[in-house]
């Protein structure tokens, strides 16, 4: 499967081109794609400080993850902003995050991306019930 980075821009115009809203489109084909997807909403936005670390890294992937598939071009700086953290440290999250096992590798060294393992939405759902 071959992934291409769209702009919001480039997103909105092929919204209105098939005669959707964007953003409903692209949230429809994400959730069909990853079924966790709806359960990040349901994350905290401020990190979760002296807990779990496992659960801190997992839940800074997930929304990491969402960013990149949002199309979101500074991905790091996008979850740090949402999580009131600077920027190094969810850079430094997401690379903990692939050597926990809980994001996959990019698909090229220096660029975003990656999936969430089996493990990371393990610990998600744990979070959210």
């Amino acid at each position: 499967m071959t992934t291409r980075r769209v702009s919001a821009k480039d997103g909105a115009a092929a919204g209105e081109r098939l005669g959707e809203d964007w953003r409903g489109w692209l949230e429809e084909r994400a959730q069909r794609w990853v079924p966790w997807y709806g359960a990040i909403d349901k994350l905290r936005s401020a990190p979760a400080g002296q807990g779990n670390r496992k659960r801190r890294l997992a839940e800074t992937a997930a929304l990491y993850v969402r960013a990149v598939a949002d199309g979101v071009l500074a991905v790091n700086e996008h979850v740090a902003k949402i999580q009131g953290r600077p920027a190094y440290a969810v850079r430094d999250d997401i690379y903990a995050a692939r050597q926990a096992g809980l994001l996959t590798p990019a698909p090229k060294q220096g660029r975003p991306g990656g999936h969430l393992t089996r493990a990371a939405i393990d610990i998600l759902k744990g979070a959210t019930e």
